[in-house]
C-alpha cells in the first residue's frame, strides 16, 4: 500500500512538473509575442479615455528625462524594458516621431514645450533635431518654458516664438572645461610615483604631475576652440535670422558661449530668452489672444482629433471638402528624395544653412518576424544594411567584461553573423570608445578587417573614438564622424606606479625569486632600472609602429607622414580630423547609412531594412536547460535545513562552535530562500532567446 501511494505521488509530481514546463514555455512564447507589440497600449495613462476636441487647440508637451540615442528595434527584452521603464530616460527616436506627429496635425494651432529641470539632451542629438523643430516652427507657433534650460535644449528652442525662463531659473550653454589636477608634489611627499613610458609626445595629455607641457596646452586649447566653434556656428545659423530688437549678432553669440552660465534676468538681458515669468500666466495670455483652449498632448487622441476638428470646421464654415493632395502637411516620400552625388557625400557637413523636410530613414527589421525566418536558408531575403554598435573600453576577454567593454569575442560573434547574412550588403559600425589595450585593439581590428574584405563597412564615430577606438575604425572602408566627436590620440602609453619613496622611508622590501632578466617590473618598491626601461620603451615603440601602419594603410599615407602630421598622441575634434584627412566625411548616423548604400551600389532612393547581429540559438534546448536548472534549484532550496540542529549536523564539522539564536537562524534561512528565488528568476530571464549581441 505504501509503495502504491508513493507511486501515485510520483505520478502527481511528474504531472505538475510537465504542467510547469508547459506553462513556462507558453509564458516565454507570450513574452516573445508581446515584445513585437507596441507595449505603450498597456500604460497607465491610456486607461483614461482620450479627448477628441471638436475644434482646433493648443498643445502642451512635457520634456523630461535624459534623451538617449540608440538604433531602436524590438527584441525579446522589450517587455522587460517596459516593466522596468524609467521616467529618467527618453528615446531620441520617440521624441523625433512626436515632433513629426505635431507637424502633421492640422488641428494644433500652437505647441508649448514644458522643459522639466531633469530634461537633458546632448548638443549632438539636439543638432540632429534642428530640422524637425524648424519645420514645426514654420507651420505653427512654438513656445518654450523651463526653470533650467541646459546644453542641447538651447538649440531646440532656437526658432521658438517665445522662450520663457522661470524667475530664479538658470540657462546653461554647452561650454566644456578641460581641467587637470596636478598631484606630483603630493605624490612625491608620500613616496609614490608614476613611471610613464610612451610613444608620442602628446600621449600623456591627462597625466601631467607637476605642470602641463606648453605644447600639450596648445593642443588642448586648439581642440577646445574647434569644439566651441562647431557649437557656436550651429547657434548662429539658427538664431541670426530671428527678428529681435536689438538684433542678435555673431559677436553676441560668441559672448554667450564665453560666459555659458546665466541667471534668469541676465539671460533676458543677453537675449537668450524673450521673457521671465511663470507658466500658467503665459498660457492664459496665449489662450486669450488666440481664443483656443490648451490640452496636454498625452490626453488627446491626435489622429482622431485632426479629422474631427477639420470636419467640424468645414461644417461650421460651410466650406467644400478639400481634395486629396491639397493638405498643407506634405511629407517627402522615398521617390521625392534626391540622390546625393559622390562629391556631396565626400564634402564636409557644415552648419545647417538650409532645412528641408526630414527624409525617411531605413527601418530595423521586426524582431518577431525575423525570429522564425532567420534559419530559413531557402527564403529569399531583401537587400539590407547591417548595423553594429561597439561602446566602452577595449579589453581582452575576461570574466569581468560587460556591456561597457569591447572584446574580441564580442566583435567576432557579430562579424560572423553579418557574414552569414548574405542579404546584408554593407555594414555601419558605430564606435564610441576612449580606447584600451593594444593587443585587444589589434585583434578587434583583424575581425573588422575580415568583415571589410567581404562587405563594404563604414565606421561611424558618435562621440569619441580615440586611441584604440580609432585603431579599430581604420579597418573599415570609410570613416564618418560628428564634427564634435573626439578622435585621434594615435600613440601608445604604458604607466607603472611605484612606492619607492614610501618603501625606503618605512623599510619595505620585496624579494623576487626568478630567472627573468626584467624582474624589477614586478617590484613596485623600486623604480625601473635603465635596462628594463629601455626594454619597455622598445615594446611600446613596436606597438606604436604597428598602430602607425594600420592608420597609414587606411589613410593612404606613409608611416612617416602619419607620425609627423596625425600621430604622436594628438587629439582632434571631428572637424579638425576632417581637415587633416584623419576621417572621410563629417556627419551623423544617417550620413553613415548613405555612405554605406553608395559603397554597396544600392539605390539611394530606396529604403532598406537594417539588420543587427543575431545570435543563433537552439530555442528548445535553451528552454529545457533553463527549466531543468530551475527545477534543480527548487529541489535544492526545498531541501535546505529547516532548523539549527539540521544545519549543524549537515554543514559543520564541530557543531558546538555554532551559536545562532532562533531569530538569527530564521533570518539566515529566509535570506538563502530569497537568493534561490532570485536565481530562479534569473534562469527564466536567460531562457529567452536574446537575438542581439551589441551593447
Amino acid at each position: 500500500m505504501r509503495s502504491f501511494i508513493r507511486g501515485c505521488w510520483r505520478l502527481i509530481k511528474l504531472y505538475f512538473i510537465w504542467v510547469g514546463a508547459l506553462v513556462t514555455i507558453m509564458s516565454i512564447l507570450l513574452t516573445m509575442s508581446l515584445s513585437s507589440l507596441d507595449l505603450s497600449m498597456f500604460s497607465e495613462d491610456d486607461e483614461k479615455p482620450l479627448l477628441i476636441p471638436a475644434t482646433s487647440g493648443l498643445v502642451e508637451v512635457e520634456l523630461s528625462g535624459t534623451v538617449y540615442e540608440r538604433y531602436d528595434y524590438r527584441g525579446p527584452s522589450a517587455l522587460f524594458n517596459f516593466l522596468n521603464d524609467s521616467e529618467l530616460l527618453k528615446s531620441y527616436k520617440n521624441l523625433k516621431e512626436q515632433l513629426q506627429l505635431l507637424q502633421s496635425n492640422s488641428a494644433i494651432e500652437g505647441v508649448l514645450f514644458h522643459v522639466r529641470p531633469n530634461f537633458y539632451i546632448h548638443s549632438n542629438y539636439a543638432m540632429d533635431l534642428l530640422a524637425e523643430f524648424k519645420l514645426l516652427a514654420e507651420k505653427k507657433p512654438v513656445y518654450f518654458f523651463g526653470a533650467l534650460l541646459q546644453d542641447g535644449t538651447n538649440y531646440l528652442m532656437s526658432d521658438a516664438r517665445e522662450i520663457i525662463l522661470a524667475p530664479g531659473g538658470a540657462l546653461r550653454l554647452p561650454s566644456p572645461i578641460m581641467a587637470q589636477l596636478l598631484l606630483g608634489k603630493v605624490m612625491e611627499r608620500f613616496g609614490v610615483g608614476l613611471e610613464v613610458i610612451k610613444a608620442g609626445h602628446y600621449k600623456n595629455f591627462v597625466l601631467h604631475l607637476d605642470e602641463v607641457d606648453p605644447a600639450n596646452k596648445r593642443q588642448m586649447l586648439s581642440v577646445y576652440d574647434s569644439y566651441l566653434k562647431v557649437l557656436s556656428d550651429y547657434m548662429k545659423e539658427a538664431r541670426l535670422d530671428l527678428q529681435a530688437t536689438p538684433p542678435i549678432t555673431t559677436e553676441l553669440i560668441d559672448e554667450w558661449f564665453r560666459q555659458s552660465d546665466y541667471g534668469a534676468q541676465e539671460a533676458l538681458r543677453h537675449q537668450l530668452v524673450t521673457q521671465v515669468g511663470h507658466l500658467q500666466p503665459f498660457k492664459d495670455q496665449v489662450a486669450n489672444e488666440t481664443s483656443l483652449p490648451w490640452y496636454k498632448v498625452e490626453e488627446v487622441d491626435l489622429d482622431k482629433w485632426t479629422q474631427h476638428a477639420v470636419h467640424q470646421k468645414i461644417m461650421e464654415m460651410d466650406e467644400p471638402q478639400p481634395q486629396a493632395g491639397n493638405s498643407s502637411a506634405h511629407w517627402q516620400t522615398a521617390a521625392e528624395i534626391q540622390p546625393q552625388s559622390s562629391a556631396q557625400l565626400s564634402a564636409p557637413m557644415t552648419t545647417p544653412s538650409s532645412y528641408s523636410a526630414p527624409t525617411i530613414e531605413d527601418k530595423p527589421v521586426s524582431w518577431f518576424r525575423r525570429l522564425w525566418s532567420q534559419d530559413d536558408k531557402t527564403k529569399i531575403q531583401p537587400d539590407s544594411l547591417g548595423y553594429l554598435s561597439f561602446y566602452g573600453t577595449i579589453m581582452l576577454e575576461n570574466g569581468e567584461s560587460s556591456t561597457h567593454t569591447i572584446t574580441e569575442r564580442q566583435v567576432e560573434q557579430q562579424v560572423d553573423v553579418m557574414l552569414e547574412y548574405e542579404h546584408v550588403k554593407a555594414v555601419v559600425i558605430r564606435i564610441n570608445s576612449p580606447g584600451g589595450g593594444v593587443l585587444a585593439s589589434e585583434l578587434i581590428w583583424s575581425e573588422i578587417k575580415r568583415l571589410s574584405a567581404q562587405k563594404p563597412t563604414v565606421a561611424y564615430i558618435d562621440n569619441m573614438a580615440a586611441s584604440g577606438g580609432y585603431y579599430i575604425a581604420t579597418a573599415t572602408n570609410q570613416i564618418v564622424a560628428r564634427p564634435t566627436a573626439i578622435t585621434g590620440s594615435i600613440g601608445v602609453l604604458l604607466i607603472r606606479p611605484h612606492i619607492a619613496g614610501l618603501a625606503k622611508n618605512y623599510g619595505i622590501k620585496m624579494d623576487l625569486t626568478t630567472r627573468q632578466n626584467y624582474a624589477d617590473i614586478f617590484d613596485p618598491t623600486q623604480k625601473l632600472s635603465t635596462t628594463t626601461k629601455a626594454y619597455l620603451q622598445q615594446s611600446v615603440q613596436d606597438s606604436y609602429n604597428l598602430f602607425l601602419g594600420r592608420v597609414a594603410e587606411n589613410r593612404d599615407m606613409t608611416q612617416q607622414q602619419v607620425h609627423e602630421r596625425l600621430a604622436q598622441g594628438r587629439i582632434w575634434t571631428g572637424e579638425q580630423a576632417h581637415q587633416v584627412d584623419l576621417i572621410d566625411i563629417l556627419g551623423n548616423r544617417r550620413d553613415a547609412f548613405k555612405v554605406a548604400k553608395q559603397l554597396a551600389g544600392l539605390d539611394p532612393l530606396e529604403l532598406y531594412p537594417v539588420e543587427f547581429a543575431r545570435k543563433k540559438i537552439d530555442f528548445l534546448k535553451i528552454c529545457l536547460a533553463s527549466l531543468s536548472d530551475c527545477l534543480r534549484m527548487l529541489q535544492s532550496s526545498s531541501r535546505l535545513p529547516t532548523n539549527q540542529a539540521q544545519f549543524t549536523e549537515t554543514f559543520l564539522f564541530a557543531p558546538k562552535t555554532l551559536s545562532l539564536t532562533a531569530s538569527a537562524w530564521r533570518a539566515a534561512h529566509q535570506q538563502v530562500r530569497q537568493k534561490s528565488t532570485e536565481l530562479i528568476q534569473a534562469h527564466l530571464y536567460l531562457a529567452l532567446p536574446f537575438s542581439y549581441l551589441s551593447p
